[in-house]
């Protein structure tokens, strides 16, 4: 699950399965697309960003935008903390 955000600090744009949260991530900062698995969307996703310079560093600009902002250690330390906590019941 790190790769998602590993991808994205680099401005790389992302392609995700379109199933489970992580759609909304790509969907909430426009930083990827997310497709189905073993379809043909895949392919197309990826001749899109091929042939659309403009939208694959758009999107990578944004991935990596969204991870300063948001998806870093000073802004997720006290979700994991508190949730550690009631885990532990500490």
């Amino acid at each position: 699950s790190n790769k998602l955000f590993q991808y994205m600090a680099a401005g790389i744009p992302v392609m995700v399965s379109d199933i489970g949260n992580w759609p909304d991530v790509v969907q909430k900062h426009e930083c990827g697309v997310a497709v189905t698995p073993k379809s043909d969307k895949i392919t197309e996703a990826i001749v899109n960003y091929i042939d659309d310079a403009e939208r694959r560093e758009k999107h990578g600009a944004n991935g990596k935008q969204a991870v300063i902002e948001h998806y870093n250690w000073e802004q997720q330390q006290n979700k994991l903390l508190d949730f550690y906590s009631t885990v532990t019941g500490t």
